[in-house]
């Protein structure tokens, strides 16, 4: 178990100098241990920072400042859980016309609103 006073000690640093604390992480030996320290980093964010609605709120909109969008995987969510879906997803090519909507869709769709 972590001792709360070297986890003081750790957030104290952190806090301090949060953009050198970042460009020591990019400096680590090898792509593995960036990823696994990331991963281990991003475990209690998730597991503290969902644990009500207003901080899940206030994380969203903290991080969204950095261009990053953290949600959790909920069937409320509109973002799908990628590990789920298939590889039949991301397979074959989507031709130009499949994204540009048909106008008279569009005018029954407004129509109906």
């Amino acid at each position: 178990m972590l001792k709360i006073n070297n986890f003081q000690k750790i957030i104290s640093v952190i806090n301090k100098d949060v953009d050198s604390f970042s460009r020591e992480i990019g400096q680590l030996h090898s792509e593995e241990e960036i990823m696994q320290l990331l991963v281990n980093m991003i475990i209690p964010i998730a597991r503290n920072g969902f644990l009500n609605e207003e901080r899940k709120l206030k994380l969203f909109y903290e991080c969204e400042k950095l261009g990053v969008h953290i949600l959790p995987t909920h069937f409320y969510n509109t973002t799908p859980n990628t590990c789920e879906l298939t590889d039949e997803v991301w397979g074959g090519k989507t031709r130009m016309e499949d994204l540009v909507p048909n106008p008279s869709t569009l005018i029954w769709q407004s129509a109906k609103i």
